[in-house]
């Protein structure tokens, strides 16, 4: 880059060229840039057009403030899908006749799949590299007519179904069958492609229930479900967004026009580098209401404009608020150990429809009710916990051994139905692991005792 500036230096003054500088994100850091105040100023007596991608925009300012202000930021949006195939027929014309290769519409088309299930998007750029290689394989053939089978595509996964999912979020979450369900009748036809409002995300829910009872770990495993990886989650604790006017500069950042600030959103950036994710509004009641009123446009349409004039789309994203709202209320305890049976979820949405106004409710997909936890889910998520435990250990070198007493005995262990499963961890952490620490060695067998736990050097 620094070349290529010193040789405008020496060329002299160019008006009727244009100078493109494509991925200009990749020199943003360099000190390549201790010129930018020339290039900013027009200087170089040229044009230039400077291409980058949309995530880093915000980051002209932080850069130097000079170059944003003399940058006129066009946004150039994603190409039609039905317009793409006759694009890439124009792109490798030239290509069929220098090769003297026929193409036909559907190889066309089949070179617009998708490059894997995580981005269902297609790609012209992708599209006119695979023909070209595709050809080639062709003319190596002795053939002159392209063939879907010279592609080469990869082979992308078909989305789940509705009881596929549900089957898949029962295996981590446990004793929540009926949010399960829901949370799968609605997700699953959206992530097969059958969405009535394109533009609009696959689902916005809100889950509602007391506190430890698998809400936030039924999001990880959607994420991880539906996008390939639990790193797919855009959580954000709502209750840092009490503040109207700093709420909302937080989720989208503060215009472009603030002087020296390149703050960016913390929802709309992240949105932006990955469209695809389960995007986890925690405690969405303890933020302000003007911070509601920003969310109307992303539940209905699906796009949230940040401070810098970029749009971060919601279109393949699933939304999840959580609340607490009504939790007390509605659960109450019965006459035996454990026991949840008297929970009302009809509490629940008579808080939630309290406190937030229609036009916002209207917007949600489902409300899905999680109930408190009995002891036997409390017991299986322990011994899932438990498991999990061992296998982390295990590529250490540890070899640990267990039985039930020792499940049941952690499960057990401060449960209190109105705090779900928290103590769970609680108790591996405090019980469990210093007996570990001080083991002498590795293979070890755990066991319950009147006392509590123990270890045994395994035999």
């Amino acid at each position: 880059m620094g070349q290529a500036l010193d040789y405008l230096d020496h060329r002299g003054e160019m008006d009727d060229e244009v100078i493109v500088i494509d991925d200009f994100e990749r020199y943003l850091d360099i000190g390549v840039f201790a010129r930018k105040v020339a290039l900013a100023s027009g200087e170089f007596g040229a044009r230039f057009l400077l291409v980058v991608d949309e995530r880093h925009t915000f980051r002209f300012n932080e850069v130097s403030a000079e170059l944003a202000d003399a940058a006129h930021i066009v946004t150039v949006d994603q190409l039609p899908a039905d317009e793409l195939p006759d694009i890439v027929a124009h792109a490798v014309a030239p290509l069929a006749r220098a090769t003297r290769v026929d193409i036909d519409r559907e190889v066309i088309t089949a070179a617009l799949a998708p490059a894997d299930a995580s981005e269902p998007r297609r790609h012209p750029g992708l599209a006119i590299r695979r023909i070209d290689e595709a050809i080639g394989r062709a003319r190596l053939e002795g053939t002159r007519t392209l063939r879907a089978d010279h592609l080469a595509l990869p082979k992308v996964e078909r989305p789940q179904g509705a009881n596929a999912l549900a089957r898949r979020l029962a295996r981590r979450v446990r004793g929540q069958d009926e949010a399960i369900a829901t949370v799968a009748r609605f997700v699953g036809p959206a992530l097969a492609g059958l969405k009535d409002q394109p533009g609009a995300p696959h689902a916005t829910l809100m889950f509602a229930g007391p506190t430890g009872v698998g809400k936030t770990e039924l999001a990880k495993e959607l994420a991880a479900a539906a996008y390939g990886s639990s790193d797919a989650l855009i959580a954000l604790d709502m209750s840092e967004y009490a503040d109207a006017q700093d709420g909302l500069a937080k989720l989208i950042g503060h215009h472009r026009s603030w002087k020296n600030s390149s703050t960016e959103g913390l929802l709309t950036t992240r949105v932006i580098e990955r469209p695809r994710s389960v995007v986890l509004l925690d405690e969405f009641e303890k933020s302000h209401p003007m911070v509601w009123q920003t969310f109307l446009q992303v539940f209905d349409e699906g796009r949230l404009t940040d401070g810098w004039g970029q749009t971060a789309s919601f279109s393949e994203a699933i939304i999840i608020l959580t609340s607490n709202l009504g939790a007390r209320d509605g659960a109450s305890r019965g006459a035996g150990f454990g026991a949840t049976g008297g929970f009302r979820a009809d509490k629940q949405l008579a808080a939630i429809a309290e406190r937030f106004p229609p036009e916002l409710r209207n917007r949600i997909t489902a409300i899905v009710p999680f109930v408190p936890l009995d002891l036997d889910a409390i017991v299986e998520i322990c011994e899932a916990e438990l498991a999990r435990a061992a296998e982390r250990f295990g590529s250490a070198g540890w070899r640990i051994d267990y039985d039930d007493d020792v499940v049941r005995r952690l499960a057990e262990a401060g449960f209190d139905p109105a705090l779900g499963a928290r103590h769970i961890k609680r108790n591996i952490r405090g019980e469990l692991l210093p007996l570990l620490a001080d083991a002498s060695t590795r293979d070890v067998r755990v066991v319950a005792g009147v006392d509590g736990l123990s270890l045994e050097c395994a035999a």
